[in-house]
């Protein structure tokens, strides 16, 4: 459900400045173990990713990231309407935040393009600096 080549922009603008990028790809088939993955996430400068299942993992803990929880509506109408509803109804919706987070933790209630990514990563990389 990611947007695959705004991701290899993300990784080849982080590498240009001079980031360490590890890409997890999705294990279903050759599932990675909890406390192996959990240590990558844990020892991570940030995590990036859109939302799914392993980035709870994040959630529920003191991991830095930022997840990015919905795609762009337009074209994709359908998709979009029925994520905000079921946000919704889960009593979480769209623009709300884990109450337990922390400063390097955040849900972003946008797309995972490029530039959006980069926004937000940049914005924390510089909030956590000054801290």
């Amino acid at each position: 459900n990611s947007d695959q080549q705004a991701w290899k922009k993300v990784k080849e603008y982080l590498e240009s400045k001079g980031e360490e990028v590890i890409i997890i790809p999705e294990c279903e088939h050759q599932p990675m173990a909890l406390e192996y993955r959990m240590a990558i996430y844990s020892n991570a400068k940030m995590n990036l990713a859109v939302g799914n299942g392993p980035m709870v993992l994040c959630w529920l803990s003191e991991a830095p990231y930022l997840t990015f929880q919905l795609p762009h509506r337009e074209g994709r109408e359908e998709e979009y309407d029925a994520l905000v509803e079921q946000w919704k109804r889960l009593g979480f919706p769209v623009g709300s935040q884990l109450s337990f987070r922390t400063e390097r933790q955040e849900i972003i209630w946008g797309p995972d393009d490029f530039e959006t990514v980069i926004k937000h990563y940049e914005r924390h990389m510089v909030e956590s600096k000054a801290a």
